[in-house]
C-alpha cells in the first residue's frame, strides 16, 4: 500500500509516519509512505492508495491541491489533517474520505484507517517484490499462494510470481 503524507510540519510528518507503520505492522500490511512538505509534489502522481493532506502548505492550501488532484483524475481517498475546523464542510467538495484534527490525530488515526480498510473490502492493491521488481496487483487477481521454505509462490491467472518473503 502506497501512502502519501503532505504537511509543512516535519515533526508531525515523522510522527504520523511512525504511527502508520505501527498500524501496518499490527495488521500485517505492507505500507510504503512518502512524505512531502509541498502539495505540488504529489499532484502529478497517480500511484497512491491513500493521501494524508494538510491544509496550510507554504502559501497553498490543501483544498486547492485536492481540487487539482481530482481535476487530473486522481480518485484515491484523501484524509485532511488540520486544526482549522472552518474548512471541514469544504472538504466534501473534493470527496474527502476523512478529516482529522491535528490535536487529536493520535486518538483518531487508527479508527480512520480501520474505516478505510473496511470500505476497501477484500480487494485492495498488493505490492509484491519478485526478484528485483516491485509489482502491484489486486488481491482478487491472486488465485492461491504456495509456501516454499522461505519463499512464496503467488499464482495468478496467467503467471506465477516468486517472492523471497514468507506468507
Amino acid at each position: 500500500m502506497k501512502i502519501a503524507i503532505c504537511d509543512i510540519d516535519k515533526i508531525f510528518l515523522s510522527k504520523i509516519k511512525d504511527t502508520i507503520y505501527k498500524y501496518a505492522a499490527a495488521n500485517r500490511l505492507e505500507a510504503v509512505e512518502e512524505c512531502y512538505v509541498s502539495g505540488e509534489s504529489i499532484v502529478g502522481r497517480k500511484d497512491y492508495n491513500l493521501i494524508f493532506l494538510g491544509y496550510d502548505l507554504n502559501g497553498k492550501n490543501g483544498l486547492k491541491i485536492a481540487e487539482n488532484l481530482r481535476e487530473r483524475g486522481i480518485s484515491c481517498p484523501i484524509i485532511f489533517v488540520s486544526d482549522r475546523t472552518d474548512i471541514i464542510l469544504e472538504t466534501f467538495r473534493v470527496q474527502a474520505f476523512g478529516f482529522i484534527l491535528k490535536s487529536q490525530w493520535e486518538q483518531k488515526l487508527n479508527t480512520l484507517l480501520d474505516d478505510f480498510f473496511k470500505k476497501m473490502g477484500t480487494d485492495y492493491p498488493l505490492w509484491v517484490k519478485s526478484g528485483e521488481d516491485i509489482i502491484c496487483l489486486n488481491t482478487e487477481d491472486v488465485y492461491y499462494l504456495e509456501a516454499d521454505n522461505k519463499r512464496c509462490h503467488i499464482h495468478l491467472k496467467d503467471k506465477t510470481l516468486i517472492s523471497n518473503r514468507t506468507m
